[in-house]
């Protein structure tokens, strides 16, 4: 049996309740897109990668987005989003495609409510990944909200229904090796 290292991540009680009620309003509600993965020279016009807060994982997700400006993207328009509280230690390193939450852009069980869901929904990125190992009830209902054929994120309880691929993440020594795979399914790679 594996141990599933970063899915057993805690959420309050209202806020499982919360993320419940959301997908029962959502049930039905398919983008009407299908996946296509394909070895061809046809890219995404847009990825948005979601970005983690803790500072453990940021660290591992600079040298990825280091990469990711070092590589060759032919015409595939790269956009990120995090947490004003981490967006400082980020700012950094993006110079353009950064979009910032804050507090004010949740509700009370905090979750995205409608304007920053429909701000992100407005982005028509193509693809989603959500760079952050641990379960993010905000990343995963604002990817759900994208409408983005190809949201991907690390494998817990509750990311069956919020991405369309997820991956299995045994150590936090592979996370980097799960960044590369994102990279290459998003045909970055």
């Amino acid at each position: 049996m594996v141990k599933k290292l970063y899915s057993a991540m805690e959420i309050d009680l209202k806020t499982r309740y919360a993320l419940w009620y959301r997908r029962r309003l959502h049930r039905g509600q398919s983008s009407g897109k299908a996946v296509k993965l394909s070895s061809s020279k046809d890219r995404l016009r847009s990825v948005l990668f979601f970005l983690p807060d803790k500072i453990e994982h940021i660290r591992i997700v600079e040298y990825f987005i280091k990469s990711i400006s070092h590589s060759e993207l032919n015409g595939t328009e790269i956009r990120f989003l995090c947490s004003q509280k981490a967006g400082t230690r980020y700012l950094k390193l993006i110079n353009t495609g950064i979009q910032m939450y804050n507090e004010e852009g949740l509700d009370q069980w905090g979750l995205p409510q409608f304007p920053l869901e429909n701000r992100i929904c407005k982005l028509n990125a193509e693809g989603i990944a959500d760079l952050d190992p641990e379960f993010n009830p905000v990343h995963a209902c604002l990817a759900r909200a994208s409408n983005a054929s190809i949201r991907i994120g690390f494998d817990s309880r509750l990311a069956d229904h919020y991405y369309n691929v997820t991956l299995e993440l045994k150590e936090a020594a592979f996370l980097e090796k799960s960044y590369l795979k994102m990279e290459q399914l998003l045909g970055l790679a």
